[in-house]
């Protein structure tokens, strides 16, 4: 009888202990279905699931062990994914349920977790830059300029040079430029860092990006299509040509790969006065073309303020400014500053040159999207 006794009271305490957990459970759950809880408030919710304060004794991670069992796998973390081309830092969670609710107030009274939080910095992969720079880059400024067959045929019958580029630079008297930028053709300037930070090896190896992007992702180089522009910089920037004075890739490639290093400060605000002198009509730059600059760099500049420069050149010259930055050594803050809105389409990472020459080889030539 007194065993009988017994047994009834610590099945009776058992039964109000569930209970007691149930209700804790149910209610935390109500919480968590508030879709505007605080931060505090969900810290300490899961607090509250873990019900844990001091390490576990080995009969409560035996529990751990056997609830491990009964619950799913996490679920793929939040937030990850949603910038395809630059560094995504923040706060991302996972969840998990249990596989059945018999054991879920004993799981939760030991401490199994059911949701976790974690910041993270991701960079995105090669691949996912290079798709990136493809479509944002590649595609959308040059893939309508593919030579045309007249040109092909005003070659062949061997134009002179001067000639060629006399049609090519003027439009008849009462014309207006193409509203639709898309479809104009582009004046390229490529600015490429060869500061200290960036040794000789590494200033090469953005050389060598240089001309596989020349030779893979552009349809062509002439005065009619596309023309090209190069600055180098460090202490103080140099021209290595102008846009008058290249009417192939080949004369591009020949000049890109004459650039000599020199290292030195990263003078990016002189760089960028250099680029608004570039792009005037006296080193052929077309008053109805679309503007275009490629920054090449892997810190931040040391003197004076390159924002205020390129925003001169965004609202005066109407320059879109594009920027690779290479190694994490950049100033995140004063790039998102240069370059052009929006940033996710205009700002890229690579954390090395190498990884810049692998990108830019992968390319395809520009191919014509639907606008």
């Amino acid at each position: 009888m007194k065993s009988a006794l017994l047994t009834f009271s610590v099945m009776l305490g058992a039964l109000l202990l569930v209970n007691d957990v149930t209700s804790k459970v149910i209610s935390h759950r109500n919480r968590r279905q508030d879709e505007a809880v605080s931060e505090p408030e969900r810290d300490e919710a899961v607090t509250a699931i873990s019900g844990v304060t001091e390490a576990p004794t080995s009969i409560e991670q035996g529990i751990l062990s056997a609830c491990a069992l009964h619950t799913t796998d996490w679920s793929p973390w939040s937030g990850k994914g949603e910038n395809i081309n630059r560094k995504d830092c923040g706060t991302r969670r996972r969840t998990r349920r249990f596989k059945d609710d018999s054991v879920s107030a004993e799981c939760l009274e030991a401490g199994v977790e059911l949701v976790e939080f974690e910041s993270y910095c991701d960079v995105t992969t090669r691949d996912q830059t290079t798709e990136s720079f493809q479509f944002y880059f590649v595609d959308a400024i040059f893939g309508h300029t593919a030579e045309t067959n007249e040109d092909s045929r005003r070659r062949r019958r061997g134009l002179s040079f001067e000639n060629f580029f006399f049609q090519a630079n003027h439009r008849p008297v009462g014309s207006e430029c193409p509203e639709d930028k898309s479809r104009q053709n582009v004046d390229f300037l490529v600015m490429l860092d060869k500061s200290s930070s960036m040794v000789a090896k590494q200033f090469q190896q953005l050389i060598k990006s240089i001309v596989f992007l020349v030779k893979r992702g552009l349809p062509s180089v002439s005065q009619s299509t596309t023309r090209m522009a190069m600055i180098t910089f460090a202490n103080q920037p140099h021209v290595e040509f102008n846009f008058n004075e290249c009417d192939t890739k080949l004369c591009v490639l020949k000049r890109t790969r004459k650039a000599v290093f020199t290292g030195g400060q990263t003078h990016m605000a002189a760089a960028l006065t250099k680029a608004s002198e570039v792009f005037e009509e006296r080193n052929g730059m077309r008053s109805c073309s679309r503007k275009v600059i490629l920054l090449l760099t892997d810190g931040s500049s040391d003197r004076a303020f390159p924002s205020l420069k390129a925003h001169a050149l965004k609202s005066e010259k109407d320059v879109e400014i594009f920027v690779m930055a290479v190694s994490a050594l950049i100033n995140e803050l004063q790039l998102k500053a240069i370059v052009s809105e929006p940033v996710l389409t205009h700002l890229y990472y690579v954390p090395t040159t190498k990884q810049v020459r692998k990108v830019c080889k992968s390319l395809k030539e520009a191919r014509a999207r639907d606008y």
